[in-house]
């Protein structure tokens, strides 16, 4: 029975060679009985050699010497497939076939237990979760080796923390502020370097800071605008900032605020122009042959003649002259026993308001105002006059004068480019009329716009 089995066994023997998986076969020491035990396992389908171990097994070294029943726990090896890397350890695929169950064998070390970084550097966070176990492979330059610079400043909570940029680093000076003088603010010098991303912080208030808060006619000078603020309250910053105008100041007995621009100036400004408060005729004392005026009660400049009626028991004894008027020479004024200048006295065109769109014509405050006429012309007259526009002066009995054509339209013939500096001037037995030149596109000549020239004009 023995010969028989072993002529059944020997043939196989090659056969049980290669049927031995590849990986163990240079690892197994094969002794007769080994062979023969693997071949009758074979034969029988009994034992490990014949079992299929599932995904993610291997089967276990010399099956043939393996007792017991056939299972995957019998016959088979876990590969790192099945393994879970834990805390400090990342699965590497690599190792998937490998047969093993623990860290060491199926995973690979990260950064996050390595403990041997040099002086000045440390793992950085984003390392932490890497494969390594190296100084190179984990360990990074500390912040406490970076110099922040500019808008930077160190961040102390940050000193022993792997990092090589600002923004790793560092945390916002106040430098990164905007203390702009345009918005009232100036920097604190001793915080610039110092860790800070607000304006309360960052910038110190000047006195332009507060010049929109300042009380009713009160206001921040320009000599004041640039001054820095150290103030614990917002009042007291107002108080040190703000300065009075003479628009709030009350004015003693006998004198009267000043008109602009004296009312709008501060207080300290306006004593170069003798204050805020003018006197006024309430504080003059007329002098011997003169009455005060109540009419004139709140004059200011007061003088006798601004103040003050020359005594006079009739218009005929009145003295229009000590006053700046003209004496009338009609009966029933001078009878008359009101004295006053209004009703004694011709006014001079100084004391003549012009009506709208007319003004007062140059050389005449000191005539006597008997007519408007006399004391004013139109506005047109004295632009043309101001702007040098001249261009030929015709009298009315002309029959010709000379010009630049020699017409009597002194626009005629001049140039597109001169025209519009050009105006006529037409003397009426000294009343005076001025037209403007205009350029005619239509027609391509210069003529007078007699639509805006004016009759009134002083010769």
């Amino acid at each position: 029975m023995k010969l028989a089995m072993m002529d059944i066994l020997c043939p196989l023997l090659a056969l049980c060679l290669l049927h031995v998986p590849s990986v163990h076969a240079s690892k197994i020491k094969w002794s007769p009985r080994d062979l023969i035990t693997f071949a009758e396992e074979l034969i029988t389908g009994n034992g490990c050699s014949s079992f299929d171990c599932p995904t993610s097994y291997r089967p276990k070294y010399n099956p043939q010497g393996i007792n017991g029943t056939p299972s995957t726990a019998i016959c088979c090896t876990p590969t790192c497939a099945l393994w879970k890397c834990t805390s400090g350890y990342k699965t590497n695929v690599a190792y998937s076939a490998n047969e093993g169950t623990s860290n060491q064998a199926c995973c690979d070390q990260t950064c996050a237990h390595f403990t041997d970084c040099p002086a000045g550097f440390a793992v950085p966070t984003s390392l932490v979760g890497s494969a390594g176990s190296t100084v190179s492979e984990c360990c990074r330059p500390k912040c406490s080796q970076h110099s922040c610079v500019g808008v930077w400043t160190q961040d102390l909570s940050k000193k022993n923390v792997a990092g090589t940029s600002d923004s790793e680093c560092c945390q916002p000076s106040c430098m990164s502020v905007a203390c702009s003088t345009e918005s009232g603010f100036a920097y604190w010098e001793h915080r610039m370097d110092k860790p800070g991303n607000t304006t309360d912080y960052c910038c110190q208030k000047r006195c332009s800071y507060y010049s929109s808060q300042c009380p009713s006619h009160t206001g921040v000078p320009n000599a004041k605008e640039d001054t820095r603020v150290e103030a614990g309250s917002t009042s007291a910053a107002l108080s040190k900032c703000c300065d009075h105008k003479c628009s709030g100041r009350t004015c003693p007995s006998g004198y009267t605020l000043k008109r602009s621009p004296i009312r709008d100036m501060f207080v300290d400004q306006a004593q170069g122009y003798g204050g805020c408060c003018a006197k006024t005729c309430a504080a003059h004392t007329c002098s011997s042959g003169w009455t005060k005026a109540a009419s004139r009660i709140n004059n200011t400049m007061p003088t006798d003649a601004n103040c003050c009626e020359p005594n006079a028991a009739t218009c005929g004894d009145y003295d229009c002259e000590l006053v700046g008027r003209y004496n009338v020479t009609d009966s029933s004024t001078l009878a008359r026993t009101n004295t006053s200048r209004e009703n004694c006295c011709q006014n001079t065109c100084r004391g003549t308001p012009c009506p709208a769109g007319k003004t007062v014509i140059a050389g005449t405050a000191g005539l006597a105002a008997t007519s408007v006429s006399v004391c004013c012309e139109s506005q047109i007259c004295a632009d043309m006059r101001a702007a040098n526009r001249l261009a030929v002066v015709c009298n009315a009995s002309d029959s010709s004068s000379s010009s630049e054509n020699s017409s009597v339209d002194a626009c005629n013939g001049l140039s597109q480019a001169t025209c519009p500096a050009r105006y006529s001037s037409v003397n009426n037995s000294g009343n005076v009329t001025l037209t403007p030149c205009a350029w005619d596109a239509a027609l391509s000549i210069c003529s007078a716009n007699d639509a805006q020239s004016a009759d009134d004009c002083a010769a």
